[in-house]
């Protein structure tokens, strides 16, 4: 029986575009227009698990609606797809309890698959109530896990939420399925259980995200000592389906009151904490501070940017000469991609390449920079110059598509610049 989903968006070309890939991912989808209408359609539609919307609607918005459908349908899961940068609202829905993921636009195929992968395991967790037996309270699920830290931190002593995420866990679901995924999270989660601190208690927030709950404070040194000991086992390889793997974790943390006045908002900040731990080194632990959701607004605002940056013409492509030290001449030149950013001045790589990586928009900018260092070589070739060899950084991304090749003969036996809709500069060695 196909999974059921209601993609809600007021935009038409948005809505054909999830349809077609979802439903060829094997799910049956329902589409809405508005928020009144995604209600509509709940309501003659009770086989409805998982509902993606849009934030920025007229009249209602995506968080407001799934504030409505949680109240309404409490086993319905919700999560927000949107390029709107007032992350603020955002972080509002968020820790309503309401909204299960947030994901931007434009969207990481693999990545919104596996979300609404694991939003679908959530919906048939919660109405299944049979979650994985986790902590000494024994049967843990995200809202018991919240109940029992809303007594904690009713009592005024300090407590604190470690988050826990598996990194990369789509890679997982993308190469075992996510049969043996779902297997794998079910031995993650059973070695964590024998390894609990004293007095601590373990929740499933959903599919590859844990939080542990300890009734004290703990300050980082103590935090990082603790955390060391409780991931110890995931120091040695974990075998599933005849296979050995490695897993590592980002983890984040807070502690009431001073990092959050609600359940809610301190597990969210836990897991801001988590998010930027994900760009640090192995057995990173981070405390939340305020700074870190001012980060988060700057990266959804540069995302935006870097959406546009081809057609405003922000993005070019430099050349680092490459020397034969025996004899000084230049043999070949490396292809740099650089961003002048309209307010920020020159953007680093280390920045905006993570950025395009994780949006889906490395593809496009790589084809991009193939064809201007294709070019380029061609307007060498006419200036006289011999033929040089141009190297190009190209994305893992890339090499997973069929189509690499074919496009790289295509650009080398043309050597034409990009479309002038691009509206690009031609570089100059330097």
């Amino acid at each position: 029986m196909q999974k059921t989903l209601l993609i809600v968006d007021d935009e038409p070309a948005i809505l054909s575009s999830l349809k077609r890939m979802l439903y060829r991912a094997g799910y049956k989808t329902l589409l809405a227009t508005s928020g009144a209408e995604a209600l509509q359609v709940l309501q003659d539609n009770p086989d409805i698990r998982v509902v993606l919307s849009d934030f920025r609607m007229p009249v209602m918005t995506g968080g407001e609606l799934l504030v409505e459908i949680k109240q309404r349908y409490p086993r319905v899961i919700g999560l927000i797809l949107s390029g709107y940068a007032d992350l603020d609202s955002v972080l509002e829905a968020l820790n309503s309890g309401a909204v299960f993921k947030f994901l931007t636009k434009p969207w990481d195929e693999n990545s919104l698959l596996d979300t609404v992968g694991l939003a679908f395991q959530r919906s048939v967790s919660e109405e299944s109530e049979s979650n994985i037996v986790l902590g000494v309270d024994q049967l843990l699920s995200r809202s018991k896990l919240l109940e029992n830290l809303s007594t904690w931190m009713d009592s005024k002593a300090p407590v604190t939420v470690f988050y826990l995420d598996i990194k990369k866990f789509h890679t997982f679901n993308d190469s075992l399925g996510y049969e043996v995924a779902d297997e794998l999270l079910a031995s993650v989660a059973h070695t964590l259980m024998q390894n609990i601190p004293d007095t601590g208690v373990l929740g499933q927030m959903s599919g590859d995200e844990f939080v542990l709950l300890l009734p004290h404070a703990c300050s980082l040194e103590e935090s990082q000592r603790l955390i060391g000991r409780f991931l110890q086992p995931f120091n040695e390889l974990v075998s599933i389906a005849g296979r050995e793997l490695h897993l590592s974790f980002s983890v984040g943390y807070g502690v009431a009151p001073q990092d959050g006045k609600t359940p809610e908002l301190l597990v969210r900040n836990a897991q801001v904490a988590a998010n930027r731990a994900k760009h640090l080194g192995p057995g990173c632990v981070l405390r939340y501070q305020i700074t870190m959701n001012e980060k988060c607004r700057e990266l959804v605002d540069l995302n935006s940017d870097l959406y546009r940056a081809l057609e405003k013409d922000t993005l070019s492509v430099v050349y680092q000469p490459k020397v034969c030290l025996k004899t000084g001449n230049i043999v070949g030149a490396e292809s740099l991609l650089r961003w002048n950013h309209h307010a920020l001045g020159m953007v680093s790589p280390a920045t905006f390449i993570p950025l395009a990586e994780s949006s889906g928009l490395i593809e496009p900018i790589g084809e991009w920079v193939l064809s201007m260092a294709s070019s380029q070589s061609k307007a060498w070739s006419l200036e006289g110059l011999p033929e040089l060899l141009i190297s190009v950084n190209v994305s893992g991304r890339q090499l997973q598509r069929n189509t690499l090749a074919k496009k790289l003969k295509i650009f080398y036996k043309y050597r034409e610049p990009p479309p002038r809709c691009w509206n690009l500069k031609s570089p100059k060695l330097s």
